[in-house]
């Protein structure tokens, strides 16, 4: 039997950005959480095509993109991709959820949304 893992997104924020939690948050009404299987799904709701679906499925609030659930999540559509594309797209959710853990445990004053914005400063 496979244990659920949680997965958080903020409601209303800068970047679209999901991750697996520790179990010890508690969401509160700005911060959604999505049960799902696995690091396949981590990698698919943080892919460029999902973020884009995101944003023009979404609402705004002032100038930030609001998630909304009924709109962004239930009627997105997961890939239905092979054994071996599920495969690498576990390994890359697994792999991104890994670097932003050791990001922050090497500098704890940075948060997620601090990553995304060093990673926007950088050159493409």
């Amino acid at each position: 039997m496979n244990l659920c893992k949680e997965y958080l997104t903020g409601q209303t924020a800068k970047y679209r950005v999901s991750i697996i939690s520790i179990y010890d948050v508690i969401p509160d009404n700005k911060l959604i959480a999505i049960a799902l299987e696995d690091a396949y799904s981590l990698g698919i709701l943080s892919s460029g095509i999902h973020v884009i679906w995101a944003l023009a499925a979404g609402g705004r609030l002032e100038d930030r993109p609001v998630y909304v659930k009924t709109t962004c999540f239930a009627p997105f559509l997961f890939p239905d991709a092979t054994p071996e594309q599920k495969q690498t797209i576990r390994e890359l959710g697994g792999k991104l959820d890994a670097h932003r853990k050791q990001s922050q445990n090497q500098h704890p004053e940075i948060t997620i949304t601090g990553i995304y914005n060093l990673l926007e400063k950088l050159p493409a």
